[in-house]
């Protein structure tokens, strides 16, 4: 016999979540695991060769590295010198300039990012963890293109030149054609909270002196005045966007569907008091991930910029049924600001910021905020959540938080510790990114023992550790520096 207060504990439900239809969720789409991930994640091309990572230098740059997946060679730094295009810079160095939102152009001949300007006139005494969190919001970047090997730059945006300061994107149509970023035209206005900004698309050229935007035209949708790019759908038409449309309060954006070719826009979200941003769409389309306030809606700050608690949040890419149907099939993944949770961090606070899906749909990579520094998580679906029609597994599947790695980057040695209580023999194996075996021990562990590894003799990437017992494996990621 059910409990008496089962029936009053749905009807409570059901009238808590407002605005949305309660979804079932698929069985793809049910959360598996949620893993710190203590390395960025790798970006990779799209033939799935190569990688990159966007991260940090010893000197606190952000830096592009290239690695190879069938490769035993060295990751290799493509951003620090100069080269042909980039040469030389008199105010600041090349290599003292961050390169920040690096990915693959569809083609995979080219990486695109937004590079930090030579000189523009810098706060005085702005300390640099603040100076970062104001580069990565696109303020002062200009937008580069280079090829793998990063011996020739490219310029392909200088806001400068339109009076503006600066760029967020881009993001390409799947067949790589068409670009579209967005334009920081005015940022002095205490009414726009985050600056004044228009969406651009352009035509993308490979010239045969290298690659272009041609015939750009402004595509900012009527009512915006902040806009950001998440990425297309598959039909090369669908832009996910987070804006203002339409809302005096930037900070209570929404999530839009802007189609490049109508300028039709649909609002999925609908919540003037909601932060809802970064939202990306899934590789079949299908799906959005994004991070909003929603689960904190009550709380009539958590969306403020000071006191901002968001979650991701997994939902549908349209809504159903009718128009007026927002945040179609909402389902929360994280609880970053819940105390019980492996991602929870009560005590200083998080952000959900921003991630990527992997291309088999089966996993997201997020980025947990406390600016300017993140935290990297792996968020694990039971399937094909995002890419029904693949079914590639991933070495990183294996991940799990039983053992702990560090340092990490590492240069010399490597120790591993043990997280859980057990007394049995072991075999611990450092794994190179195609699964071959670089370096082994034996050893007989107990919890809380800590294992030295001599990873000395290895070229700089990425590896994993993996543990191997009687009845589990585990494995952990690390750079070797």
């Amino acid at each position: 016999m059910k409990n008496k207060y089962y029936y009053l504990i749905i009807v409570l439900l059901l009238f808590t979540i407002p605005n949305h239809t309660l979804a079932q969720i698929t069985p793809a789409c049910k959360l598996d695991t949620i893993i710190h991930d203590t390395t960025a994640p790798l970006i990779w091309s799209p033939d799935g060769t190569r990688y990159i990572l966007n991260i940090q230098d010893t000197a606190g740059v952000y830096q592009i590295y290239v690695g190879y997946k069938d490769s035993t060679l060295p990751l290799t730094c493509i951003s620090i010198k100069d080269t042909t295009g980039n040469c030389c810079g008199i105010i600041r160095h090349w290599y003292q300039r961050n390169k920040m939102q690096a990915h693959w152009h569809p083609s995979g001949k080219w990486i695109i990012c937004v590079v930090e300007r030579e000189w523009y006139a810098e706060l005085v005494y702005t300390p640099y963890p603040l100076l970062l969190t104001f580069l990565e919001t696109g303020w002062k970047m200009d937008m580069w293109a280079t090829a793998p090997d990063g011996n020739h730059w490219y310029q392909l945006a200088d806001s400068i030149s339109s009076n503006g300061n600066g760029v967020v994107g881009p993001v390409f149509t799947p067949d790589g054609t068409k670009g579209a970023w967005a334009q920081l035209q005015d940022s002095s206005k205490p009414t726009d909270k985050f600056g004044l900004w228009y969406m651009l698309l352009s035509d993308f050229t490979d010239t045969g002196t290298g690659p272009a935007f041609t015939t750009t035209k402004n595509i900012n949708p009527p009512g915006a005045r902040w806009i950001e790019p998440g990425n297309f759908a598959p039909d090369g038409k669908s832009l996910l966007i987070s804006s203002d449309i339409g809302m005096p309060d930037a900070q209570g954006m929404d999530q839009f569907i802007l189609n490049i070719y109508t300028d039709s826009v649909i609002n999925l979200t609908n919540s003037p008091k909601v932060w809802d941003e970064h939202g990306v769409f899934s590789p079949d389309g299908n799906k959005i991930i994004f991070m909003s306030s929603y689960p904190y809606r009550a709380d009539t700050n958590s969306y403020k910029t000071l006191s901002l608690k968001t979650e991701f949040m997994l939902m549908d890419a349209s809504p159903k049924g009718a128009d007026s149907t927002y945040y179609p099939g909402l389902e929360q993944l994280t609880h970053f600001n819940v105390a019980g949770y492996v991602e929870s961090d009560t005590v200083t606070g998080a952000v959900a910021a921003s991630g990527v899906w992997s291309n088999d749909g089966t996993e997201f990579f997020g980025q947990g905020l406390i600016a300017p520094a993140y935290k990297n998580w792996i968020i694990r679906f039971t399937g094909n959540c995002g890419n029904s029609a693949t079914t590639t597994p991933l070495i990183e599947k294996t991940i799990t938080t039983s053992i702990t790695i560090f340092p990490n980057p590492a240069t010399q040695m490597l120790y591993v510790k043990f997280t859980q209580p057990f007394q049995t023999a072991a075999t611990i194996k450092v794994l190179d990114m195609t699964g071959r075996v670089v370096v082994s021990t034996n050893t007989h562990v107990s919890n809380g023992e800590v294992v030295p590894m001599d990873i000395s003799t290895l070229f700089q990437g990425i590896y994993f550790v993996q543990v191997v017992r009687s009845q589990s494996s585990n494995v952990v990621k690390f750079i070797k520096e």
